[in-house]
């Protein structure tokens, strides 16, 4: 018997940099922890960016029920789409920093309701509903939180 566990790697350099790696690793009952795994969003190495293959200080994480993983990334004002059986990014949502509908300033933590994605924009101070292939964004919910 084997459980899948998800795991984040948050690297701080010299000068206080932060960066983290999100990986996603089959675990037996039994096992005794090693040091192996497979990256499914960054960079092994903990490398920040902007790209489609590395990520800049990610925060809250969702999973679907189709393994679909959700990330709502801090620093690139987005929110990353790996699906986890093919291990490769699917999707991005934001259409770069700001407070207009469909931008994230500083999304914190996404929630997955039936086909709708829910993302806690934490600098706008709103909830956001998109659909779960990343259309019609709107806003539902702003105050502060």
């Amino acid at each position: 018997m084997t459980y899948q566990l998800l795991v984040i790697i948050v690297v701080i350099n010299a000068i206080g940099f932060i960066n983290s790696t999100i990986l996603y690793v089959n675990v037996s009952y039994t096992a005794v922890w090693a040091e192996n795994a497979i990256t499914v969003a960054g960079l092994s190495n903990g490398t920040a960016g902007k790209s489609n293959t590395t990520l800049n200080s990610p925060r809250g994480l969702g999973i679907s029920s189709d393994d679909i993983l959700y990330i709502a990334e801090w620093n690139n004002a987005r929110i990353v789409v790996v699906n986890l059986t093919s291990l490769q990014v699917i999707n991005i949502f934001g259409s770069g920093p700001g407070s207009a509908i469909g931008q994230f300033n500083h999304p914190y933590d996404v929630m997955i309701v039936n086909q709708s994605l829910y993302v806690y924009d934490s600098s706008n101070q709103r909830i956001q509903q998109w659909s779960r292939n990343g259309t019609n964004p709107s806003t539902i919910l702003t105050g502060t939180f």
